[in-house]
């Protein structure tokens, strides 16, 4: 996570590493693999950032600082 986002409360540190993980493999599971492993298969820059929009919606959900995702004993 950037440090201006943990400094600034908006998101909580627990790990890190997984959720950066997470958020790869969550773009990495509709962009990449399938591009690389099934022929012809073909993304639109709008469906790219469609998915990168909902990956950031979902981390940023589960790793809020607030609100319904934040751990309430941080």
């Amino acid at each position: 996570m950037p440090p201006r986002l943990l400094h600034a409360r908006v998101v909580d540190e627990q790990d890190v590493n997984l959720a950066a993980t997470q958020f790869l493999g969550m773009i990495a599971n509709y962009v990449f693999w399938p591009a690389l492993l099934v022929p012809g298969w073909e993304v639109s820059a709008e469906r790219v950032a469609q998915v990168v929009d909902e990956a950031v919606r979902t981390i940023a959900a589960r790793y809020a600082a607030t609100g319904p995702g934040a751990d309430p004993t941080s």
